[in-house]
């Protein structure tokens, strides 16, 4: 196919308005042109500018203002307490099905939830089982492999556990790798359903998870960043509020499930390749002042599955410490390999908390390859003064809203941060999800009294 840069199917393609062939002759086009890569690059750009600034009241605030509200909540008589919406009686179901991923451990209790509990293989002490091989029957697959989380990256400079477990939870933990290789976005999304209308495991099942520290740069400047994450979470921390009325245990809190049960997209500097977009956006890290949160999404092509590989690759002159967040590795049990195969029209957001040196503005970069084949890196750029777009401050309301659940920094997070950033972003407009996000903040606050 030979494509002008002006061609307006660029423009179609980047809204998935394309049949998969004609996708994948865009996608060959763009690869041996470098004019059209560029096009659609900026076409992109240009698509993310125009979605936000079209959108209807966009409440941008200037630092200034937005120190004013923060004073002014802490001064208020009704500090620490938030104003629920008024919101009809829905099933949280709707929270878990937007466009990110479907949690990985929900792949595999698909028919876990819809078997009888006890056909469900159960972990009985140090038993252990050959792991189920990926292109087995998911009918086969225990419920212990569901409830158990995505692996993140190996910990940069970390060593392997002296002693590692051996156990019906090391088999599990292969038996999730191995199913992510080839998961569908479509059968994640459903099974995604099935999970939020299933109950509350039981704590003891769950696994032990340890939250990932801060890696200096004196020690690793790089590490792999996952394309896939569960949203399995925020279904059990409804759960333990709403239902049973209740602080969430923390082991039912995982950070990176959270975020991805909502659709969220970075408003910064964009890069594609083969179909599959990669997007950041850098702002103030709430609970650190000199820290800096990073935001970074991965959407998957519209015509078809594809291989992603990436790691960040921090400049150690500009940048002191980092840290994922979420992501907790399992206590005991070597970190798996991740899974690369990000499927179709399916996203996956991450945060990361890095903390420049002095008044750095460049922090690296994000290196990444689709399909093999290296893509052009992503610069990661700092902008102290710029204002964050509405999903990057709802992506900070979320994992400050984790980290408090689960005590994660307790001298820096407390009620009236969380309170504070759930008021920044109360709008009459905001999606029904994120309403009853905050209903389900206010009433954990309650909780507290």
């Amino acid at each position: 196919m030979k494509l002008h840069p002006e061609d307006p199917r660029l423009t179609a393609y980047l809204l998935g308005e394309l049949s998969p062939d004609e996708a994948a002759a865009i996608e060959r086009a763009a690869d041996s042109d470098s004019t059209v890569r560029a096009a659609l690059d900026e076409s992109y750009k240009v698509q993310r500018v125009l979605m936000r600034a079209l959108a209807p009241d966009s409440r941008n605030l200037l630092p200034r203002q937005r120190e004013n509200i923060r004073r002014a909540v802490r001064e208020s008589p009704t500090a620490g307490e938030i104003v629920p919406f008024p919101v009809r009686k829905k099933s949280i179901v709707p929270l878990l099905m937007p466009l990110g991923i479907a949690a990985a451990v929900a792949f595999v209790s698909w028919i876990a939830f819809r078997k009888p509990a006890d056909s469900i293989t159960p972990v009985v002490g140090s038993s252990v089982t050959p792991a189920v091989p990926a292109e087995a029957n998911p009918d086969k697959l225990p419920f212990a492999v569901a409830i158990l989380p995505a692996p993140g990256p190996k910990i940069p400079g970390g060593a392997t556990p002296a002693t590692p477990i051996k156990s019906q939870l090391a088999v599990n933990a292969k038996a999730l790798d191995q199913a992510l290789q080839n998961a569908s976005g479509e059968m994640l999304d459903h099974v995604a359903q099935q999970l939020a209308d299933g109950p509350l495991p039981d704590l003891a099942s769950l696994p032990d998870l340890v939250a990932r520290d801060a890696v200096s740069t004196a020690v690793s400047h790089e590490m792999e960043l996952p394309v896939l994450a569960g949203r399995g979470s925020l279904g059990w921390i409804y759960k333990s509020v709403k239902d049973q009325g209740v602080r969430p245990n923390a082991r039912t809190v995982r950070l990176e499930e959270i975020l991805n049960a909502f659709d969220l997209r970075p408003n910064g500097t964009a890069a594609i390749a083969k179909g599959v977009s990669l997007t950041a956006e850098s702002l103030s890290c709430p609970w650190r002042p000199s820290a800096t949160l990073l935001m970074i999404h991965f959407q998957g092509a519209t015509n078809g599955p594809r291989q992603v590989q990436a790691a960040l690759n921090v400049d150690p002159t500009a940048v002191a410490t980092f840290r994922l967040l979420g992501f907790s590795t399992i206590r005991g049990l070597e970190v798996g390999p991740m899974p690369t195969h990000l499927p179709a029209k399916t996203g996956t957001t991450l945060l990361i908390e890095v903390e420049p040196r002095a008044s750095a503005t460049n922090l690296g970069e994000i290196r990444w390859k689709v399909e093999g084949a290296d893509a052009a890196p992503l610069p990661i750029l700092r902008k102290p003064d710029a204002e964050p777009s509405d999903d990057a401050r709802f992506a900070a309301l979320l994992a400050s809203y984790s980290l408090w659940l689960t005590k994660d920094q307790p001298d820096s997070i407390d009620t009236e941060l969380v309170s504070g950033l759930a008021r920044e972003c109360a709008a009459s407009d905001l999606p029904l999800n994120r309403r009853e996000l905050l209903v389900l903040i206010g009433k954990t606050m309650e909780l507290e009294k």
